[in-house]
Parts: C-alpha cells; structure tokens; sequence
C-alpha cells in the first residue's frame, strides 16, 4: 500500500483508533528516506469526533519543532483518509535501557536525559500558534516510555497524544484524569488547575526514580498512589537514599511538591537547578556518550533492525500488501488494543478519581515466546508504536481509557506462507484483583487467577464477568480475535476501607464520547512501565 509518494514498508501495530506503518519516501536515482506514519482506521474518517481529535494531535505535532521533541513533517487528508508523517528515530525507549540494564546506570546519564527533556518540555509550554497566541501545552504523559534515545545521541520527548493545549477541537471534561498514575500530581488526577509545573512534577519522579534506583510506586496498590498523591506525602529522597547529595535531593523535592506553586516555575528553571548541579559535581555527559551506551546495550537488537528493513527495502513493492512486522508485547508491556470500537478520548487514560481502573493490553502468543531471537530483533522498530492510542471502554457506561506506550514491545517476522499455516487458536490470560476474583466467559466459569487458555480466534464479543467476596462485580465485553492479557482491579464495596479518598470526585468522562460504543477490555493503568515488570 502507498500513502501518495510515501510507500509503505510494514506494518509495526495499530490500536483502534490508528495504525502505524514504517515507510520510505523514494527519490531519484534510488535515494530513500525512513518516516513513520500513523493514519486514522478508515472506518472512522467520516465521523467528525474522530477527524477532530485526530487532527488536534496533528496540529499539535506539527507545531514541535525542538532537538528534544519528535518532529511531525505533515498532516495529510486526501482521497477519504488522515495521516501525518513523522521522523524515524533510530533506537531505544529510556524505559527500555532501564529494563535491560535493571536500572545500573551512571547518575551522570539519568541527570543529561532529563535536562535534555526539561528543554524540550520548556519550548513546547513556550509554544504559540502562527497568530503569536500561547498554546498552553502541557504533555500529562512524561514517562520512561515517552523519551526516545537514539543510537546517534539524540534525546526524543515523543507522544503528544493525550497533551493539552489550547484551541483543540475535543475538550476533556473537568473532573477526569489523563495520564499515568505514577507520574501524575493532583492536580492532574482532578484535573484541576493544570499547566506545565504538571510536566515538572512529572520530571520531579523521574529523578527520584534516577536516584533511588527503583520506581517511587514500586509495590503500591493504586489506591494507595492516589492516597499519597492527594495528600502530597511523596517519600524525601534523602529517607530512601541518605548518601545523595543535599542539592540534588533539594531538586527533586522541590519539583515533587504538592502544590504547583511551589514547585519550579518553570521546565527552564529547574533545568538550570540540575545543570548547576552537574557542573559542580562534575557529572557531566554528552549526547554521544549517551548514545554509545544504548547502543551498546543493544548491538544485536540493532544489527538486526538493520537487516530486515534493508530486506523490505529492497522488496518487490506488491509483495507488501501484508503486514511483515507483527506486535506481540510482553506481558509486562500496555500494547496494542484487543476490543472493539474506541470511544473519542482513544489515546488518553480518562478515569474518575474514585475509579482506577485498569486498561487493554494484548498477551505474548507461545509461538511468538519461542521465536524470541526474531522478536527481539526488530525491538526498535517496534518502539515506534507508542505512537499509537488504544481505546477501552466499561460495560454499562463510559470507561477510562490508558495511552500506549510500548515501551519493549518486541514484534515477530511472518510472511504470508507462514501465516496461512497457523490454526486459527489466541492465547488469552484474565487476571484480577483481589486474588480471590474468580472468572466466568459466557457464563461458563473459568479456573484460578489469572485464568489462562488456548481458545478458537473470532471476531464475536464475548461477555467476561469477574467477581469477588466484599468487592463489586465487573463485566466486560472482549474479543478473541488475537492473543490478549486482560488485568482488572475490583473496586471494594462502599464503606470498605481499602480505597482512600474514593469521595473526593465522581467519574466523569469526555463530553465528546459517544454513549453508544461497546465495551472493551482492561489492564493495569501503569502497565506500561517497564521498571522490573510491575504494574504498579
């Protein structure tokens, strides 16, 4: 397939709202040059919610234009289909180095990554439109996920997705929340007085992640993060590590402050805190040293990236007309979605402060799990599909709904001889919380917790009902028509203690969602994380 002058390579994933292809735009005298593109699902391009929403993420990205930002070349709406173009990146997620290397890092590289993301972050809260008039941007999505570094030393802030910004055409209603849990601040989870000391908060996380060497949730119930986080309690960095030096620590709390107005003013200034940190502690890096080190951590992955784009480069353009690269995440990993129609807010977590619930994420197949060589061959490709939102949606009312962000989300080589010989079976997995959660699919009980099986692939809703002693019963609809991993968490009884601060808010979702859609499946709202495979 071809986009006008771009021609599509393959397939790297797609969600419910877009898919996302790798590309090469060819020249004269057979020069070639890599882009990705995500286009909107085609069943969606006359229906004006979609069009709108997809066009605002559009015309945000094409306003980046900052060595630290993802850069967007063009939005394009031509013959019934929207897609826009951006750059390739050549590499790594920062939560993928931290996964592979457990997060034995030098200080000096974790405090370069983040200053080079606190520069890009500033130029896009400095962002204005062509009139001169302030965007007011803030990401609400800053992540280990959501930075790219690339083998060369470029240091990417990607997925604008589920940004804010003025003059968008889909508003997100008060009182829902979009982001990430463990990186969002109050005022994010109420979605009350928003603005880029958001993204500074978010920053203050990441360099206490930095310092300590493990997640600031790791272990925590998501009642328990949202308790911590209305009440501003966030552990001091000098209780978990006593050997860091007071400046940094200093830093880092103060970025970490419950209210936004004592935080750092700015992206700016807090940048300019940590550069004088380093400079007195002579902790500098350079953007090459950090791109040696990804790229030593991922020689072979790389090598091999190499060769199979080379290969699809030099195929015959019709061989192409079906996908060759193929997602099949990790179970640790948020991925591709495995439901059915996404509501509007498809690349946004929407939650009610008294909600968490949990979102899609799509299992790793047995087969895909024995052709690891393959699959971790093509790991930076497969990073591109945190471009991509996934849509989810509850049984009975709107839902909330998790961005994605595949951070190591490895995919698998199979041609159109190989697929035709596979039987038509997925692998599916449904596990919930708590433990003693029991499983019916179609009325039919499943057994334990997570309730795993082989079933006959189709694209027919089934209906998963979970419930559980002192907790309300869930029901979803899913589908079966590739290999999921579906987590619930249970929201207890009222009156049980387990869920602090549930009252503070009621669930509200974006105006925008139509009421109609189907119910879709749902995961861990921080799965996407890649700090030793936890969900919290």
């Amino acid at each position: 397939m071809s986009f006008g002058r771009y021609r599509e390579l393959a397939l790297i994933g797609q969600g419910g709202m877009a898919r996302v292809v790798l590309a090469a735009l060819a020249s004269a005298r057979g020069v070639q040059k890599l882009l990705v593109i995500k286009e909107l699902h085609a069943e969606f391009a006359a229906d004006a919610v979609y069009v709108g929403m997809f066009s605002d993420e559009a015309r945000l990205a094409t306003r980046l234009d900052h060595p630290n930002l993802i850069q967007t070349y063009e939005f394009v709406e031509e013959a019934g289909r929207h897609f826009f173009v951006m750059e390739y990146l050549d590499g790594q997620s920062y939560g993928a180095l931290l996964s592979r290397t457990k997060r034995e890092l030098p200080l000096a590289l974790h405090l370069h990554v983040l200053t080079r993301v606190l520069a890009g972050l500033h130029w896009a809260h400095e962002l204005t439109d062509l009139s001169g008039k302030a965007m007011d941007v803030v990401h609400r999505d800053v992540s280990p996920q959501n930075i790219f570094l690339c083998y060369g030393g470029a240091i990417k802030l990607v997925d604008f997705g589920i940004a804010k910004a003025a003059g968008a055409q889909v508003k997100t209603r008060a009182g829902t929340f979009k982001g990430k849990l463990s990186y969002s601040p109050a005022e994010q989870i109420l979605n009350v007085g928003i603005d880029r000391r958001t993204d500074v908060f978010a920053v203050g996380v990441l360099l206490w992640e930095a310092i300590c060497a493990k997640r600031i949730t790791q272990g925590m119930a998501e009642s328990a993060i949202l308790h911590r986080r209305l009440d501003g309690s966030e552990p001091p960095v000098l209780m978990e590590k006593p050997g860091t030096a007071p400046e940094l620590a200093a830093i880092c709390e103060r970025a970490l402050r419950r209210d936004s107005a004592e935080r750092f003013a700015t992206a700016a200034e807090m940048q300019a805190a940590l550069d004088a940190f380093i400079e007195g502690a002579d902790l500098r890096m350079t953007d090459a040293e950090v791109g040696a080190i990804v790229a030593r951590a991922f020689e072979t992955e790389r090598s091999e990236v190499r060769r199979l784009i080379q290969q699809r480069l030099e195929s015959p353009a019709e061989s192409e007309t079906t996908a060759s690269l193929i997602l099949a995440p990790p179970a640790s990993t948020s991925s591709l979605d495995t439901g059915s129609r996404p509501r509007p807010s498809d690349t946004a977590a929407t939650v009610g402060v008294e909600n968490i619930l949990s979102a899609t994420s799509a299992g790793t197949s047995a087969r895909s799990r024995r052709r690891s060589l393959v699959a971790t061959g093509v790991l930076g490709v497969a990073l591109l599909a945190l471009f991509i939102g996934v849509g989810v949606s509850r049984a009975g009312r709107k839902a909330p709904e998790v961005p994605i962000a595949v951070a190591q989300a490895p995919p698998q080589v199979a041609s159109p001889s190989t697929a035709t010989q596979e039987p038509a079976m997925v692998d599916v997995s449904f596990s919930a919380t708590p433990t003693s959660a029991r499983f019916t699919l179609d009325g039919v009980p499943l057994e334990g917790n997570p309730a795993e099986s082989r079933r006959a692939s189709d694209d027919k809703p089934h209906v998963l009902n979970v419930s559980a002693p002192g907790f309300v019963a869930e029901e979803r609809q899913v589908r079966l028509d590739r290999p999921a991993r579906i987590e619930l968490s249970l929201m207890p009884d009222k009156g049980a203690p387990t869920a602090p601060h549930a009252t503070r808010a009621a669930p509200n979702h974006d105006e925008a969602a139509p009421r109609s859609r189907p119910a879709r499946p749902s995961s861990g709202i921080d799965e996407s994380d890649p700090w030793a495979g936890k969900a919290k």
